[in-house]
């Protein structure tokens, strides 16, 4: 694995470099996964003329891209897990593996030159704008006024050690929805006017791989909502 990675550091540290000198830099290239994979590298690649340098500073910047994106799935993983065990009877291995192929497939169109360079930006444009900004704007409303911000900052300041006053009550009831509630907005209405100047091509991949991803995350949360608990809630 070590070998694998000092290998790649080296080849994209010596290939980006090269194209970014002779000016065949590809420019869509740099946002999104891009910036990990090429950016970076040739960034730091400046730092050191020296191949050998170049190829151990391509191993530690790799490795550590490695072990984040590790951590960041397990992250991931968990709070999926988490949600799914204390509604359903299954067991954490037999839930992990099931999560873990279906994770494994669905990315595997990521792989792919299209995929890497268009549908990963675009999904990950949706989910981030839509589906986790409207989230946030819905949890921040129902803890706020169905669960109750006095309950829940006494329960804060009971296990931490850093106090929070009534301020908190105030600033969850009314600035967080309302910052929130301006942003998913802004968002849709940008969304949908950029829509009007797409070409048939791009609007179709919006369609399909942007608004599509959001559909299938609403109608997937539905249907687990709608199942019956079969853990006993205490």
């Amino acid at each position: 694995m070590c070998r694998s990675f000092n290998d790649h550091g080296i080849h994209l540290w010596s290939e980006n470099t090269w194209r970014f000198h002779k000016g065949i830099f590809q420019t869509e290239k740099e946002y999104g996964a891009g910036v990990a994979f090429i950016a970076f590298p040739i960034a730091i690649s400046t730092m050191s003329s020296n191949i050998v340098v170049q190829g151990i500073l391509g191993f530690l910047f790799f490795f550590c891209l490695f072990i984040a994106g590790i951590s960041s799935s397990i992250s991931m993983l968990e709070a999926f897990n988490t949600a799914a065990l204390d509604k359903f009877k299954i067991s954490r291995k037999k839930l992990t593996g099931i999560i873990s192929i279906a994770g494994f497939i669905g990315s595997a169109t990521f792989a792919t030159y299209c995929g890497f360079n268009y549908i990963l930006d675009l999904v990950d444009s949706y989910v981030a704008n839509y589906v986790i900004a409207t989230l946030g704007l819905v949890e921040v409303i129902t803890i706020s006024y169905i669960y109750g911000t006095e309950k829940l900052r006494e329960d804060a300041n009971q296990y931490s050690d850093f106090k929070v006053g009534k301020w908190w009550d105030y600033l969850l009831k009314y600035f967080t929805p309302i910052l929130l509630g301006i942003t998913v907005i802004s968002n849709f209405v940008s969304g949908i006017m950029k829509m009007f100047g797409m070409d048939s091509v791009t609007l179709l991949s919006n369609v399909v791989f942007g608004w599509g991803t959001v559909v299938l995350m609403i109608g997937v949360a539905i249907v687990f909502c709608k199942r019956p608990w079969q853990v006993e809630i205490e």
